[in-house]
């Protein structure tokens, strides 16, 4: 087996792992006022989809759209049934605000 080589991170992108990884934000999520869309793979190996779930049941006036055949890369492993989703997602969202 290689070496792993050894990744340089920018003080920018230490920053940023620094804020998700010690930053709690699950009470805060039902605060939310606007409309939410979250999409998921269910076959992501990166992200849980227990953990988008967990975000639709708290987030007020959120829609949830697993998409059973894709992973991660949901825009690109299912390009025509993401972008129905987001497509039926502004449609509805900005016909019920008109």
């Amino acid at each position: 087996m290689g070496k792993t080589p050894d990744v340089q991170y920018t003080e920018r992108e230490k920053r940023i792992n620094d804020a998700i990884q010690t930053t709690d934000n699950y009470e805060r999520l039902s605060q939310i006022k606007a409309p939410i869309l979250i999409i998921a793979g269910a076959k992501d190996r990166l992200i849980q989809v227990e953990n988008s779930k967990i975000l639709a049941s708290r987030i007020p006036d959120s829609e949830l759209v697993i998409l059973e055949n894709s992973g991660h890369g949901f825009i690109s492993d299912a390009l025509e049934e993401s972008s129905k989703a987001i497509l039926d997602f502004f449609t509805a969202t900005f016909q019920s605000s008109t």
